[in-house]
């Protein structure tokens, strides 16, 4: 198990990850990725269950589309998160690469796979991106006009 934490600075719904992955030997299994609250500085319950998206290519690797939701997205509001992956057959070794510009961060490994269980914090961030959409400020406006409107003509028909 590997996790990298990243934060959203406002609410957010979440698409999809892309880990930057390669299998290195056995059999090409699905990783299981999930979004993790953050439990003081290490993963903490599972909030989001990610579906990966085709295979996890051998070397040299590639890009690895992980859904949310199956394209539904995951709603998640401002705040600190884990995106933790899970190696789902323990016979196959498969990468989750570094970041190119070699962050050196706070990531969580476990030996064990647990969500619960002894991490240690290595130094050097996994490659990956977050993809979704945010609530647009044209939208807050297009709905505040619309609600002053609704409350003038209210105000309006109470006083006839």
């Amino acid at each position: 198990m590997i996790g990298n934490p990243f934060s959203l600075s406002i609410d957010s719904t979440v698409s999809d990850a892309v880990l930057a992955m390669r299998t290195r030997s056995g059999a090409n299994s699905p990783v299981n990725v999930y979004i993790e609250s953050d439990n003081a500085g290490s993963p903490g319950s599972v909030l989001a269950s990610l579906t990966q998206v085709g295979t996890i290519p051998t070397a040299p690797g590639g890009l690895v589309t992980f859904s949310c939701n199956d394209g539904a997205g995951c709603a998640l509001q401002a705040g600190s998160y884990w995106l933790v992956a899970y190696n789902s057959d323990p016979e196959t070794l498969q990468g989750w690469f570094f970041a190119f510009d070699d962050r050196t961060t706070i990531i969580a490994n476990s030996e064990v796979g647990s969500v619960s269980g002894m991490y240690t914090h290595p130094g050097t961030e996994a490659g990956f991106e977050i993809d979704g959409t945010t609530p647009e400020p044209s939208s807050f406006l297009l709905l505040g006009s619309g609600l002053a409107g609704l409350a003038g003509l209210i105000k309006r028909k109470l006083k006839a």
